[in-house]
């Protein structure tokens, strides 16, 4: 197998919502390449995210690759799996730690004009990931200048298939537990949530107090008296949304930290009403599956890490910049409420 005709190999390692943003990229370097990405990334993840995904083969995690290489056994099995492929190119696209990550790909034998990687002045931009990623995309490793490479059209938002046994098992799941009508997901927590400690941490800039969601509740329910509440979320965050629905006290509203593994979370968001939520992987998903939404922000920037969605679908971030807000919890629950009045939600259900 000759370079030109390997699997570009492309390295994330990032959360659900980074994985997410990372399908564009995906889909560019396959349409460019010919072949579908193999995909170096940690397990912070689930796998069932990409499951089937058509633009990306094999996929390779380690826990943690800033461990000293001598103590790791995974970082050894990794060189081993990297030697073991057939050279092709590499596209780095973390912005952390990126000088482990070479000296790993040169320690398994990976030349670097093989291998793309962002610039200094690339992550210092005032640009969305999705549009880092997209642009990268377009780069040619040093190894693949003359190889006439296509230049291809990036997709403008992210690419996530949902597979129709996950629809057929919404469709069950919905028709189990009565829930017609339009359904309405809310997700408070995010993965600080699903960490041991308190849930309104001091250093938890992402925590909205389970009193203002049952306001946002409320304010949904009297909208729309036929929707259905979701509380979405990790099994994990499963106390916090039993706190929430408790507050509400209405039969319409089901905590469902148990019962929403990832495909039917997926299929879930390709035919809700709307969502409202954090910002979060699940938030990602949404937008990328055509969902409108309201997504609460802190600290993080919305410029870089706003939700993407197909052309049309309206995603509306309340608080972060340029609000100057950096914790949820300066976010009236009136403010949210007032974002959802303005989307425009989806009908299909």
């Amino acid at each position: 197998m000759t370079e030109r005709n390997s699997a570009p190999l492309v390295v994330r390692f990032g959360s659900l919502g980074d994985m997410v943003l990372l399908t564009g990229l995906l889909n560019t370097l396959h349409r460019r390449f010919g072949r579908p990405c193999d995909l170096l990334s940690g397990t912070t993840w689930p796998m069932a995210l990409l499951d089937g995904h058509p633009d990306l083969g094999q996929v390779y995690r380690i826990a943690s690759r800033s461990r000293p290489y001598w103590t790791d056994p995974e970082q050894w099995r990794l060189v081993r799996w990297l030697r073991n492929r057939p050279p092709g190119p590499v596209f780095v696209c973390d912005d952390l730690r990126r000088n482990k990550l070479a000296r790993l790909l040169r320690r398994a034998g990976i030349d670097p004009a093989n291998c793309v990687y962002f610039s200094e002045a690339e992550l210092s931009a005032r640009r969305h990931w999705f549009d880092r990623l997209a642009d990268m995309a377009q780069r040619v490793p040093q190894r693949f200048a003359d190889a006439g490479l296509p230049t291809v059209a990036a997709p403008d938002h992210p690419l996530l298939p949902v597979s129709g046994a996950a629809r057929a098992d919404l469709a069950r799941w919905r028709a189990e537990n009565r829930l017609d009508g339009p359904l309405v997901l809310i997700q408070p927590g995010n993965k600080r949530t699903q960490r041991r400690g308190g849930l309104n941490r001091t250093d938890h800039h992402k925590w909205w107090p389970p009193g203002r969601w049952q306001q946002v509740i409320a304010a949904v329910l009297e909208r729309l008296p036929d929707a259905r509440v979701i509380l979405c979320g990790a099994p994990s965050e499963q106390p916090l949304l039993l706190q929430i629905g408790a507050l509400a006290n209405d039969p319409r509203v089901r905590a469902c930290g148990l019962e929403l593994p990832l495909p039917r979370l997926m299929a879930l968001c390709e035919v809700a009403h709307s969502l409202i939520a954090v910002d979060s992987g699940p938030a990602h998903i949404a937008a990328a599956l055509g969902c409108p939404s309201v997504v609460l922000f802190g600290a993080a920037p919305p410029w870089l890490w706003q939700p993407r969605a197909t052309k049309g679908v309206v995603v509306t971030v309340v608080g972060g910049e340029p609000e100057g807000l950096n914790r949820i919890d300066a976010i009236p629950a009136q403010t949210v409420i007032s974002a959802w009045r303005a989307l425009p939600g989806r009908s299909r259900t």
